[in-house]
């Protein structure tokens, strides 16, 4: 069984999804902002499709969702579980948008998407200083996209960047009663800070978890990692006798030695990112964005294996147990 073939249950959506998820967005989204044109990010998401991912999530923001739309009209409509997101500001610092032209985005993205549902529509980002606009002005517009037969379950996704403590979903969670049927969170292996203040949460309430920053340019480009590191050592976040080498301070995961029974040592740290999310408790799907068919196969490998030794995972947790200031990005 893969990370494609294997399916878990997205909470209390009923859902049945690829562990591994195609994320359109991040730095790359499908290629596009490398200029490598719309027929290239639709040829990368059919490529998911073909190795299995049934999880598709995209954005309004991200430019995407008519190659996504054009992809996925190569299969079943409900062979895919689609999920996009709006804004609930054009730009930062902007006032919130309308109930009104939150649904005239929800409805130009069915047209890009050219389907007639989106099964998860998120919340794009939702700040802690939004919470109370977005209860009582978004939630109830999409409550009645969902009664419309428009959207199939509620979602929000993190302000990562900006909230790497999760401040605003740890209050949103405060409530039972929460609309929420899914979040999409951020946690790595930098900032496994989620573990404590969301996903023992999330599985209590049956709410579907979506992983983001996986792998950011931290854990894919070594120089991010040593500045990344460096500066947490420097603010006293990362106690600095228990990094061996500051100028490679992650080499213990990827060290041969540390394989165990089952569980062999990761080759990159990317592998071990994405690794380390799969097998986290409370985790459903992990999203990976990539502008490569290519990269798309590495990582829905990296996905499928099986979790890191367990002397690994300790010394992770002794050294960023408490961490969570960092993204990754």
């Amino acid at each position: 069984m893969t990370a494609t073939t294997n399916r878990r249950t997205l909470g209390r959506t009923g859902l049945k999804t690829s562990i591994a998820g195609l994320g359109c967005g991040g730095h790359s989204r499908l290629g596009l902002r490398k200029g490598l044109g719309h027929d290239h990010a639709v040829s990368v998401v059919r490529r998911a499709l073909e190795l299995g991912v049934n999880h598709i999530d995209t954005a309004e923001s991200y430019g995407t969702e008519s190659a996504v739309g054009e992809a996925i009209r190569s299969v079943s409509r409900d062979e895919v579980i689609l999920s996009t997101k709006k804004s609930l500001w054009a730009f930062d610092g902007d006032p919130p948008v309308t109930a009104d032209v939150f649904v005239q985005g929800v409805e130009a993205s069915l047209s890009r998407l050219g389907v007639d549902r989106i099964d998860i529509l998120h919340i794009h980002a939702l700040a802690t200083s939004q919470i109370e606009f977005a209860m009582a002005e978004i939630v109830p517009a999409m409550l009645r996209l969902r009664e419309q037969g428009k959207i199939r379950f509620l979602a929000a996704s993190e302000y990562f960047d900006k909230d790497r403590g999760h401040d605003a979903f740890a209050r949103l969670l405060e409530d039972d009663g929460q609309p929420f049927d899914v979040m999409m969170i951020g946690f790595n292996l930098l900032n496994p800070s989620a573990r404590h203040r969301l996903l023992t949460r999330t599985q209590e309430l049956g709410v579907g978890t979506q992983c983001m920053f996986a792998v950011r340019a931290a854990l894919s480009q070594p120089a991010k990692l040593v500045e990344q590191i460096g500066d947490a050592m420097s603010r006293g976040v990362i106690d600095r006798a228990l990094i061996d080498d500051p100028l490679d301070p992650l080499a213990f995961v990827t060290d041969p030695a540390s394989a165990e029974p089952g569980r062999p040592a990761p080759v990159t740290l990317m592998e071990a990112g994405y690794r380390f999310c799969a097998h986290e408790p409370g985790i459903d799907v992990v999203l990976s964005g990539t502008s490569s068919g290519v990269h798309i196969e590495e990582n829905v490998a990296s996905i499928s294996m099986p979790a890191l030794p367990e002397a690994t995972l300790d010394r992770l947790e002794t050294i960023f147990g408490s961490v969570d200031c960092l993204s990754g990005n």
